[in-house]
């Protein structure tokens, strides 16, 4: 009797033990199913995103739709975030993409709920999984030219959003007309202003200096809505403008751009008390700033040292125009006859190629490619429609661009010290890259494109994705 009453004992004390241990090893089994699901998912969205890093606007977009395709018998939910973000609902999963120059960055977080373990309490268990993807070219790849638009001057920490002359000479990129698209990814160390509108649409997300919310000063604003009295606080934010808006004329807000459906990206909220506009994380990511100069951009160096070591025929057989000699200024090129996408040729007879330099015949010598010191404008009125493969590279070294016509341009605009200005209803689908850009009619389109590999002297274009630990 002794003996059966002692292993009673034992086992009184040995099943609940048992239970747990078993309860843990099927819920912990259970979050390492879910895993393996997501590694799985990352594994294949990183490796498809990583072949878009050339069109950065299209790369979330590839990574959900491989992140669904390979969890949708699992998972009912999915948010992109831009942090660690473990998701409160059952079969959901929060999905993070990081661009870090060549290379892609996709983590995804889930949470598996207990069956045993809510015993004691534990009801989730969080999971995670990172994958990581390198992408080499075969030719070069400078991080700036994977956006549309790219701005790198800082506004001043005076920055007075008060003050309308201030703030365009003191942002990163001015829209000086609304009803303007911007499809690609924006990348700016300053300030975007926006003319007294909200209808320029990105398509897109803008990639933002995490120093620009440290650039003027908190300051609130008192209006009247529909009989009531309202105070919102505005406070340093990518958005360097900001005015009436809605219901009338009746209601303060930044000037942003829109979405596809015509939703501004700032959402108005009440925060600690306070009425303020919030920016959207799916739209806005902060980060560091970038550097657009030739000398930390070893794709652009590379490519300029090579122009600069050819000889003046050499030059003349691939349609290149370089010259970097600072003393000399202002430089006018415009589009000739030639039926040949843009067939730049200039404007200044002094600046045209000896005969004794060169054997090509005066009137096929035409730049698809032009470097220069100084200030230059650049206008296409004759050039023929581009094809997809068509591009021209402009480039001041230390001076402004200026596009003063309504003609595609396919390529790259690049002033690495100086300003951009492009007039007219130009549509640009290639990489607009400056300390300052300044669009300024209703109509222009930017798209994001990156010719920068797609042609050069030592070949390019292709593209190499891989796992990387």
């Amino acid at each position: 009797m002794r003996e059966k009453g002692a292993i009673f004992i034992m086992t009184a004390f040995v099943l609940p033990l048992l239970l747990v241990i078993t309860g843990i090893a099927i819920d912990m089994g259970s979050a390492y199913v879910r895993h393996v699901q997501l590694q799985n998912a990352a594994d294949a969205a990183v490796l498809a995103g990583g072949d878009y890093l050339d069109k950065p606007y299209k790369v979330n977009g590839i990574v959900r739709t491989y992140v669904q395709d390979n969890l949708n018998e699992y998972i009912e939910v999915y948010k992109l975030v831009q942090q660690a973000e473990y998701p409160v609902q059952d079969k959901s999963v929060n999905y993070q993409v990081d661009i870090l120059d060549n290379e892609l960055d996709v983590t995804l977080y889930s949470n598996v709920k207990t069956s045993f373990l809510r015993i004691v309490g534990i009801t989730d268990i969080p999971v995670k999984s990172t994958a990581k993807a390198a992408v080499e070219f075969n030719g070069f790849d400078d991080e700036m030219f994977r956006f549309s638009i790219v701005a790198a001057h800082k506004s001043s920490e005076n920055y007075n959003m008060k003050d309308w002359q201030s703030t365009n000479n003191d942002c990163g990129i001015w829209f000086h007309a609304p009803g303007m698209v911007v499809t690609g990814d924006v990348m700016t160390n300053g300030k975007i202003v926006f003319d007294q509108s909200r209808v320029t649409v990105l398509k897109g997300t803008i990639n933002a200096d995490n120093d620009i919310k440290k650039e003027g000063n908190t300051f609130e604003e008192s209006y009247w809505n529909n009989g009531r009295q309202y105070t919102k606080v505005f406070n340093p934010d990518v958005w360097g403008s900001y005015g009436w808006y809605n219901n009338n004329g009746t209601r303060m807000e930044y000037y942003t751009f829109v979405d596809d459906n015509g939703k501004p990206v700032t959402t108005e909220k009440t925060v600690n008390g306070k009425l303020q506009d919030v920016s959207n994380e799916d739209k806005i990511k902060y980060r560091k700033p970038i550097d657009i100069s030739v000398e930390n951009n070893k794709g652009i160096k590379k490519m300029l040292e090579s122009y600069k070591k050819m000889s003046v025929s050499e030059r003349e057989k691939n349609h290149i125009y370089y010259d970097d000699n600072k003393m000399n200024g202002f430089y006018n090129f415009s589009s000739s006859h030639t039926h040949v996408y843009p067939a730049l040729t200039s404007n200044d007879v002094g600046r045209v190629v000896s005969n004794k330099d060169t054997d090509i015949d005066i009137w096929q010598r035409y730049y698809t490619t032009i470097v220069v010191p100084n200030n230059i404008q650049v206008s296409f009125e004759n050039s023929p429609e581009p094809k997809e493969k068509d591009f021209a590279v402009i480039i001041s070294l230390y001076g402004n661009i200026h596009i003063p016509n309504g003609v595609v341009f396919n390529g790259i605009l690049y002033a690495p010290n100086g300003k951009i200005t492009i007039d007219g209803t130009a549509k640009i689908n290639g990489s607009v890259v400056a300390q300052q850009i300044y669009m300024t009619t209703p109509g222009q389109d930017v798209k994001g494109s990156n010719y920068v590999h797609h042609k050069t002297n030592s070949g390019g274009g292709k593209k190499i994705v891989k796992l990387i630990s």
